[in-house]
């Protein structure tokens, strides 16, 4: 990253939910460098990945601004050891713990504790088979089950996971090449294609 200035802008934008778009709160002015994950928990923390400054943090709403309740990485300095991420993609919790992937560079899952950031525990590699990525784009998670859902980019397929990192399944086709994002609900599993470069029908 080149500009290593923060967005000046409001990043965070609050809107209702009513079929009418009206803003309701700006967040996140000089706080983000390029903000990639995004993610809500029960108790209304939020949590972001930052692919620009390559750091994941918790964050509380206090009025109009947010207030840091902790952050994981090192700022501008990517690395894959322990206590660096490079270009994280996204962010998910449960009751287990946050789980981030750590995408463009080091294609794994790492696991931190909801209340410090401290980290736990990851697992993944670079590789096209079971419980291997080639960039990690997205993450969610199944309730009651814990279960994560990875959308693994560049393999173009959603592979699933319990919370200590055992491969259950996968979703894949020959209709796309790339998965951006997934989603869950109920018994259903939804996911965003990019290209459709080796789209065979005809």
């Amino acid at each position: 990253m080149i500009d290593k200035t923060p967005i000046a802008d409001h990043v965070i934008l609050i809107v209702t939910f009513d079929g009418k778009v009206r803003l309701l709160k700006k967040l996140g002015k000089n706080k983000f460098y390029m903000p990639h994950g995004f993610h809500i928990d029960k108790d209304n923390f939020f949590y972001t990945t930052d692919a620009g400054s390559h750091t994941v943090a918790k964050w509380r709403v206090e009025g109009d601004d947010l207030e840091l309740v902790w952050e994981s990485g090192v700022k501008m300095k990517p690395g894959t050891d322990d206590i660096h991420f490079c270009k994280p993609t996204a962010i998910v919790t449960n009751d287990e713990g946050v789980f981030v992937t750590d995408g463009y560079c080091n294609n794994r899952i790492v696991q931190l504790d909801i209340t410090s950031g401290k980290r736990m525990f990851e697992f993944g590699m670079s590789g096209p088979g079971y419980g291997t990525f080639n960039l990690p784009h997205d993450i969610v998670t199944s309730f009651p089950s814990n279960h994560l859902f990875v959308a693994d980019r560049e393999n173009g397929k959603v592979q699933e996971f319990n919370t200590r990192g055992d491969f259950v399944l996968e979703w894949s086709s020959n209709l796309f090449s790339n998965i951006y994002s997934v989603d869950t609900h109920d018994d259903y599993v939804y996911m965003v294609p990019g290209r459709a470069d080796r789209n065979t029908v005809g």
